[in-house]
């Protein structure tokens, strides 16, 4: 599907050229930037269709935030801190989104 949407935007790309900017041709041309860079996104982070997404709600305190830490099969918290990417702690805001991926297995470039 990528290259078929690659394929589109050369020849959106030709179109402009020949249309000297029509407003329609340009709109068309976001739009496949936009499904390109999205399909590319998922790509990346091996997200598929089969990914089922959680939005966070507002948590009790209208200003809180949430934490990750890592848990114990039981759900015990393991560590004495949050969870943290490239020394920073990972904070997620509510209307955040947690996506389940179909499988993440500890090989994977995106998986920590």
């Amino acid at each position: 599907m990528l290259s078929l949407l690659e394929e589109q935007r050369a020849q959106a790309i030709a179109m402009l050229r020949d249309t000297a900017g029509d407003p329609a041709a340009l709109a068309w041309k976001g739009e496949l930037d936009l499904a390109i860079a999205r399909l590319q996104w998922c790509a990346q982070h091996a997200i598929d269709g089969r990914a089922v997404a959680t939005v966070l709600p507002w948590p009790a305190d209208a200003f809180g935030s949430f934490a990750v830490v890592e848990c114990n099969d039981e759900g015990e918290p393991v560590a004495d801190r949050m969870l943290q990417r490239a020394g920073e702690p990972v904070v997620l805001m509510p209307g955040d989104l947690l996506v389940h991926r179909s499988r993440a297995l500890p090989d994977d470039a995106d998986n920590g």
